[in-house]
């Protein structure tokens, strides 16, 4: 029965492509960075990755691959005082530029992050589309808004990513959303690596 089992989890397409990548969990918080510091850190180890011979891309998230993941409660703009639609709590994840490519996760629709989408920018988001089904169906959600129970600010849907596993490979569709790395703080963080 476990070996049967076993095989068919290997069978179950996850989402996203698992040949030739690495990951790495690091964090220079433990390490007494502060937050800017780390930032500076996380750009400067993708730069140097990034030209090492037989590295096709390389990116950051916050979330290792099943392995669980944060989640945040949403509230869609005008839908604010609406229960079924207020503070659903989503799976999210901070990634930085060259996520998606680094990850094999194709975006059906939309954009992925740029340099542009750092700190001080429109705060912006890239979500899957079992979340955009679940809270704008029938209607393209690229343009609508949405924020995070923690922020103030309304963060503006540019890309549509498919829906992949997140925390196991049994799992029914979860809605994710991405956020940028780089409008956010974090210490500790996965470097995603594609050879």
């Amino acid at each position: 029965l476990f070996l049967r089992s076993s095989r068919n989890a290997a069978k179950i397409d996850p989402g996203f492509d698992t040949d030739h990548v690495a990951v790495m969990l690091v964090s220079p918080g433990q390490q007494g960075y502060d937050p800017d510091h780390a930032q500076q850190f996380f750009q400067a180890v993708a730069a140097r990755v990034g030209v090492m011979p037989g590295v096709r891309s390389v990116s950051w998230a916050v979330n290792l691959p099943l392995f669980g993941a944060l989640s945040r409660s949403v509230f869609i703009e005008g839908h604010e005082q609406d229960k079924q639609m207020a503070g659903i709590l989503t799976l999210a994840n901070a990634v930085d530029v060259g996520y998606f490519e680094t990850t094999g996760i194709a975006l059906v629709q939309g954009r992925a992050f740029t340099e542009a989408d750092r700190a001080g920018s429109v705060p912006v988001a890239v979500i899957n589309d079992t979340m955009a089904r679940r809270f704008w169906p029938n209607e393209n959600p690229i343009g609508k808004r949405f924020r995070f129970y923690t922020e103030p600010a309304y963060r503006e849907v540019v890309g549509v990513a498919r829906t992949v596993k997140y925390v196991t490979l049994g799992e029914a569709p979860q809605s994710n959303a991405y956020f940028p790395l780089r409008q956010s703080q974090n210490d500790a963080m996965v470097l995603y690596v594609r050879a």
